[in-house]
């Protein structure tokens, strides 16, 4: 043989060799189960901009269940806000109710302080006609009483507004009946007296809220005349020759003498 060929068949007889040895062992244990090769774990990757994260798979050691609805669980959250709402409501018809009757007892109170106000305000206006009608009469202290009974009721009826001339008759027949003729003659000669000088003091009264000059002052005075007494009088109301009396008849007396200026400025002041 020649060293070219020597050389080949040198590794084909190793070669031989092996295949021989691997057969033997093979031979000898043929129960063995070939093991597998463990796949080596991929490289965990970071996952790109393009590309979505899974979802974690369900955990197969419980079946999953769902939470139960509201509705399902008896109500609920809705239940309980129904709940707070009802409540809210109570309580809101509860203060109503009691702010009605709080209104109620306050319209209540003010009206008795109203009408403690105006018997207080009655009252002391009767005391002091009597107090004058006592310094000119000499009332003895039944008649006082009486008296001032008497004209703080007539306050409380007239409450601000004026009385009529039939009702203000009317009381002096109420008022005649408890004098005796003596006062009542005094009472009479009093009340002329005063409705003299109220009257004298009317026609510069006008002239002044008119804005008259002192001549006319006095011219109107002048003009006025004379205003008869009632026979017999009492009480100037009945007989309109208490202030509001005399003025209105006083303005009529004087209206040819006004301009229609002066006459729109003294109505402001006289009622009609």
């Amino acid at each position: 043989m020649s060293r070219r060929t020597l050389l080949m068949a040198a590794p084909l007889g190793l070669g031989g060799l092996v295949l021989l040895w691997a057969a033997l062992a093979a031979r000898s244990q043929p129960d063995a189960t070939p093991s597998r090769a463990t796949p080596k774990p991929a490289a965990a990757r970071k996952p790109s901009g393009a590309e979505t994260v899974p979802l974690p798979e369900p955990s197969t050691a419980a079946p999953f269940v769902a939470a139960p609805t509201p509705a399902a669980a008896g109500g609920g959250e809705n239940a309980l806000i129904e709940e707070r709402v009802r409540k809210m409501e109570e309580r809101l018809l509860a203060l109503e109710v009691k702010r009605n009757t709080l209104a109620g007892a306050n319209q209540e109170l003010e009206r008795q302080v109203l009408e403690k106000t105006a018997e207080t305000s009655a009252r002391m206006m009767a005391e002091w006609r009597v107090r004058n009608l006592d310094q000119q009469l000499g009332l003895s202290e039944t008649q006082k009483q009486t008296l001032t009974d008497l004209w703080a009721k007539w306050n409380r009826e007239d409450a601000g507004k004026a009385a009529g001339r039939e009702t203000w008759l009317s009381r002096e027949q109420d008022l005649r009946s408890q004098l005796s003729a003596e006062q009542a003659a005094k009472m009479h000669e009093t009340a002329v007296q005063q409705t003299q000088t109220i009257w004298n003091s009317v026609g510069r009264s006008i002239a002044h809220m008119v804005g008259a000059s002192k001549e006319d002052q006095t011219r109107f005075q002048q003009t006025m005349g004379d205003f008869p007494a009632a026979n017999a009088m009492l009480l100037p109301e009945g007989y309109g020759a208490d202030w509001a009396g005399m003025m209105r008849e006083g303005s009529s007396r004087l209206k040819p003498l006004l301009s229609q200026d002066q006459m729109t400025k003294l109505n402001r002041f006289v009622p009609r």
